[in-house]
């Protein structure tokens, strides 16, 4: 085939003849195959990276455990009322179990988008020796319970309107979130607002026996 002819057979030469591809069928279903391998390579090229992405969470999720471990002290006790009802609610009536002790506000913007996840994982834990209980941190009574209303909470909270609590736990602000072993001991704190997945990591180190 000559230069001239070879010319006209292409899209934008001046002798472009659409009869071509009837002409040559077996050039195009040549170049479909060519296509289709060609995108099948790059889905396999795709997929792995696809699949790390879940490796990747997992890392991320013991990078952030690793860095919320605490030394292992001494959970301070307290009494404080009860913000569902009347009495007061003490740190030593859940001895012997796992304990999630969470600082939050309803003022508190992180707070609200936390609070769905700790009620998920409460009721996924609480039959397995688990004790989630919330402090009301400088706040007025009546929107905590508004807030508990809204987003479903069903574990108790106390009520700390003086905030006198957070600073025997040395806290810098809510929400924080503390896991604490059966003999009392903090496990994990966690600054700021806490996820589920982060949540789960925690509390099965601390079941396992695995956090000291």
């Amino acid at each position: 085939m000559d230069a001239e002819r070879a010319h006209a057979m292409t899209p934008d030469g001046p002798g472009w003849d659409p009869r071509w591809l009837h002409r040559h069928p077996r050039v195009i279903g040549a170049l479909a195959l060519l296509f289709l391998f060609a995108l099948a390579a790059a889905l396999t090229v795709v997929q792995p990276r696809t699949s790390n992405g879940g490796a990747r969470a997992a890392e991320s999720v013991a990078a952030r455990l690793a860095a919320a471990k605490a030394d292992g002290a001494v959970a301070p006790s307290f009494a404080l009322p009860s913000i569902q009802g009347t009495g007061t609610i003490s740190l030593q009536n859940f001895r012997g179990r796992v304990v999630v002790l969470n600082f939050w506000a309803s003022w508190c913007g992180p707070c609200r988008e936390e609070a769905p996840q700790l009620q998920a994982v409460w009721q996924a834990y609480r039959g397995r020796g688990v004790q989630f209980l919330g402090v009301d941190h400088r706040d007025d009574r009546t929107a905590a319970i508004a807030f508990q209303r809204r987003y479903g909470i069903s574990y108790p909270s106390v009520s700390d309107p003086a905030g006198e609590l957070s600073a025997r736990y040395r806290m810098i602000g809510v929400p924080t979130t503390f896991v604490i072993d059966g003999a009392g001991r903090i496990r994990f704190r966690f600054v700021g607002k806490v996820d589920a997945p982060l949540l789960r990591g925690a509390l099965a180190q601390v079941l396992a026996g695995k956090a000291a």
